[in-house]
């Protein structure tokens, strides 16, 4: 069984199409695309891409495709920043309605069988919830709660745009990163799970991606190019962002 995981696509659809030219090169059995596809530039275009694709494949939401949905559904959003929030509106606004109908059915999470790696949960963040954060560092007497009562050999997850393998006592997590907002290094972040884990890192022509950003629709499509595409963020920025983001669904959590 060989699975391309593919995170955090963020509306890049440029990255999109190199890695899926790098996965066809690879003949994967599924492809397991999982979710915040459609927050950033080009959402209707990389779902329409994706679409296009013609092996097996499995869609899943992320905290941007549930949040999308609850504002849809006038429900209440559990958006990161109030900059996501702004996203999420614009988003239902510009998505399609046969975009829209297609996420309701993306699952939450998609179990999948290796002979080599055993059982394979995929899921956004957490088998639990598609918002909650955790990353390398985060200590396993806070981590065991987000894993739930799995049976899972390897969770395979994204969320926080920053791939790494962590060895538990009962499991492995990978991350796969993000194709479409990156950190560290230019080129889209994914992983190959073909009875071992091989991180991936597609390059593509950031020059020509920055350009169609800049020719759509996007409202923030500059500061998406000079943050996102041109420069990434680095990682011990990441890491900050992150802590700080923790720390506020703790003390959200507390309350």
């Amino acid at each position: 069984m060989r699975v391309a995981a593919v995170y955090d696509i963020h509306a890049n659809v440029t990255a999109l199409e190199a890695v899926l030219k790098e996965i066809a090169t690879l003949r994967i059995d599924m492809l397991v695309v999982g979710g915040d596809v459609i927050t950033g530039p080009m959402p209707n275009e990389t779902l329409a891409l994706l679409d296009s694709y013609q092996g097996n494949k499995v869609l899943l939401k992320g905290n941007a495709e549930t949040d999308l949905l609850n504002c849809l559904n006038h429900q209440p959003m559990h958006t990161l920043t109030p900059y996501a929030t702004h996203q999420i509106h614009w988003l239902a606004k510009t998505l399609k309605q046969e975009y829209i109908q297609q996420i309701v059915n993306w699952q939450f999470s998609s179990e999948i069988h290796s002979p080599e790696l055993g059982r394979m949960l995929f899921c956004h963040a957490t088998p639990r919830d598609n918002h909650e954060i955790f990353t390398e560092q985060t200590p396993v007497e806070q981590l065991t709660p987000m894993l739930g009562r799995h049976r899972a050999d390897v969770i395979v997850c994204g969320h926080t745009h920053m791939p790494y393998e962590r060895r538990l006592t009962q499991c492995r997590i990978v991350n796969a990163g993000s194709a479409g907002m990156p950190v560290g290094s230019n080129g889209a972040s994914w992983v190959l799970l073909d009875g071992q884990i091989s991180f991936k890192l597609t390059t593509y022509d950031i020059e020509a991606a920055a350009q169609r950003i800049r020719q759509s629709s996007y409202p923030d499509a500059e500061n998406f190019v000079q943050q996102q595409i041109l420069n990434v963020p680095d990682i011990a920025s990441q890491q900050q962002l992150l802590a700080e983001l923790m720390q506020q669904q703790q003390l959200a959590s507390a309350s």
